[in-house]
């Protein structure tokens, strides 16, 4: 009688394992990781006109500091990239559900409301908002300077969903990209702009004259690479190269190299906490 009760409880374990290891199986076979592997390519998102973060160059080839980090990435997994440009913050999120990218190195800020769409690595970046403004406008003390002012922001970015609660008294003016936004503070239309300080770092070096960086930073932002949700063993295996490649001294190499040799990333990443 036990050693039947014993066969039947074997054979009703196997079963509710049949139930279980199919779709165990199922997820090995679906690995992001494995897939990228096996077919020796992986796609990479990358911002189309971000400069110095993410672009396109006159050749038409990506460049950038989120370019040279996702060639490190190639390297890493020993395969070839298909370069998928961004053409704004939807289609962060879109190529990524839709399988056209398999991540997305992007600048991206990771909120809990963006979070419900993609999923995030650890940061690779910490930045934050600034107030890009012209010189003529004599700017110098935020949120008080930018009272009653036109303001312009692209649209679905941080600095358009934070602007009433940092700049309560500004005009916010929302445009369509980054460079719509940017050609309006050109034109006069708004007398600043809210956005990544890196961003608006390089512009004040290519206008001399007639653009600022004013006021500090009005966020301090963590950006990570973004993936499809679901995906737990792909997203372990970028958070390992994160830290690898600042340990080994790349990152630091390829940040001096956009933000120039004096410049030093804000020392909040995973892996500079390591003693």
């Amino acid at each position: 009688m036990k050693k039947h009760v014993v066969i039947v409880g074997v054979l009703v374990m196997l079963g509710l394992f049949g139930l279980v290891l199919p779709g165990l199986s199922q997820e090995i076979r679906e690995s992001r990781l494995d897939t990228i592997l096996a077919k020796g390519t992986i796609n990479i998102g990358i911002l189309q006109s971000f400069p110095p973060m993410g672009f396109f160059n006159s050749a038409g080839e990506p460049d950038g500091f989120d370019a040279d980090i996702s060639l490190e990435l190639a390297k890493a997994l020993g395969v070839k990239v298909k370069w998928v440009p961004l053409v704004d913050l939807a289609s962060v999120s879109a190529t990524l559900i839709t399988n056209k990218t398999d991540v997305n190195i992007s600048n991206l800020t990771r909120t809990l409301e963006r979070a419900k769409t993609v999923d995030f690595t650890d940061p690779y970046i910490v930045t934050g908002l600034a107030v890009l403004a012209r010189v003529d406008a004599n700017i110098r003390k935020i949120p008080e300077d930018l009272a009653g002012k036109n303001v312009g922001v692209p649209k679905g970015t941080i600095g358009d969903v934070i602007f009433d609660e940092e700049i309560p008294e500004g005009k916010k003016l929302a445009f369509d990209t980054v460079a719509d936004t940017l050609l309006a503070l050109k034109q006069g239309k708004v007398i600043a702009l809210l956005e990544d300080m890196t961003f608006c770092q390089l512009q004040v070096k290519e206008n001399p004259g007639l653009l600022e960086v004013t006021g500090g930073l009005v966020t301090v932002d963590a950006n990570s690479f973004a993936i499809a949700r679901g995906q737990p063993e792909w997203r372990h295996y970028l958070n390992m190269f994160i830290d690898t490649l600042v340990i080994k001294g790349k990152y630091d190499e390829i940040y001096k190299k956009w933000f120039g040799p004096e410049a030093e990333p804000v020392k909040l990443l995973a892996a500079y906490l390591v003693p």
